[in-house]
């Protein structure tokens, strides 16, 4: 269990009124936090931070503290098994790689070499208006052989680059962005079918790779605020995600608001998954703010489908192989043992489960994150909670 504000290790305050994303790197598991809509009060003022959590029963740790121009963070685990030539190198380099935003301005990227502990950072554009990286991936260009990673900004587009030794970070970045967005954030990468796709606004783009690569849009929905959550799931109860038949999920940000299933391998036909209104219980929540979660279901049953809900409590959505769904809702336990302050008189609110993600120490206990203020202003109201898979489901 982790709350904002409570326990201070190495003379670091962990701190953020929400966690954004939570992801497994390196055999730990990481998250970014956001200073949304913070009051601090006489607290110091603090940017976004990464933390790291080493083992099941150990605290969390600061990793690091971004300035405070630095409100949130994207954040990436990537391993690169070629150079930018294409040639395969000796092992893969695990890297992992934060976006934070930056209301001046700067898109920048940094990287963790996690073998050294050494960051390595680079600014890949300039802006007059706040810049932001909002996501993040790894992909192999199936023309050039090469490992290339990716970073969606806004308001500057999409970036690529690849493994270099002697670049800041170990990644040499393009000049110039692949694809200029026009007025969204590109939100999500899922790579379906062999290509890369990614999620910007309404519009669904995918990658032609090559020397000369280019970007098709190859669906848009006008009705849609945003496309969110774009993940790769099997089109089929026991198929494979990353085999043939794969299609695309994603939700669709506005009223009413759905879940689609997008198929490259027919034209990208698209067909309804789940309607929010169809849910009882779900009432006005958003859909998938970040990525959804596939998850393996005991006894080889197939592969599931975690999708958290932005609402005033802990619901969040398993989608099951065989296309139905369950709400489920995490309930707020009193026990304050596990955060090891009995001055704190109640556990945090288990409000806007917004990334999950599946244990790096054990494959049967899975990690909820959060909180959205929601436009009122909150402080040390991000957290973390971890429950057994089977409560889970």
């Amino acid at each position: 269990m982790y709350q904002a504000g409570l326990g201070v290790r190495e003379g670091r305050f962990p701190a953020g009124t929400e966690i954004r994303e939570l992801i497994r790197h390196f055999g730990k598991l990481y998250a970014a936090t956001a200073v949304r809509d913070d009051r601090p009060g006489a607290a110091p003022m603090a940017g976004a931070q990464l933390l790291r959590l080493d083992a099941e029963e150990a605290g969390w740790r600061v990793q690091r503290t971004f300035e405070p121009t630095a409100g949130r963070m994207s954040l990436a685990s990537l391993a690169l098994a070629t150079d930018r030539h294409g040639h395969p190198l000796r092992a893969p380099v695990p890297l992992l790689v934060a976006g934070p935003a930056d209301c001046q301005g700067a898109t920048r990227i940094a990287t963790l070499d996690e073998r050294t502990g050494v960051w390595g950072e680079r600014t890949l554009a300039t802006s007059a208006r706040p810049a932001c990286v909002r996501c993040l991936c790894t992909h192999r260009d199936r023309v050039t052989g090469v490992d290339r990673v990716f970073a969606g900004a806004f308001p500057s587009g999409v970036f690529s680059g690849a493994y270099h030794p002697i670049e800041p970070g170990q990644i040499a970045w393009q000049a110039a962005p692949e694809l200029v967005p026009c007025a969204h954030r590109p939100l999500a990468f899922a790579v379906c079918d062999g290509a890369l796709h990614v999620a910007i606004g309404p519009q669904l783009y995918r990658r032609t790779d090559g020397a000369q690569p280019r970007w098709d849009v190859v669906c848009t929905w006008p009705e849609a605020a945003a496309l969110r959550g774009l993940t790769t799931i099997a089109a089929r109860a026991g198929g494979d995600p990353a085999g043939e038949g794969a299609c695309l999920l994603a939700a669709l940000a506005g009223e009413p608001a759905r879940v689609v299933r997008v198929d490259p391998r027919d034209g990208y036909r698209v067909t309804d998954d789940l309607d929010l209104r169809d849910v009882a219980g779900a009432g006005d929540a958003a859909l998938a703010d970040h990525a959804m979660t596939p998850i393996d279901l005991p006894a080889g049953r197939g592969r599931a489908t975690l999708i958290g809900l932005e609402a005033r409590d802990g619901r969040y959505l398993v989608r099951y192989p065989d296309h139905h769904y369950e709400l489920r809702e995490l309930r707020d336990l009193r026990d304050l043992r596990d955060l090891r302050d009995p001055g704190r008189a109640a556990m945090p609110r288990l409000a806007s489960p917004r990334t999950l993600a599946v244990s790096p120490f054990d494959a049967t206990t899975v990690y909820f994150a959060g909180f959205a203020p929601g436009g009122s202003r909150e402080h040390d109201t991000a957290w973390v909670y971890a429950a057994p898979l089977d409560v889970a489901l």
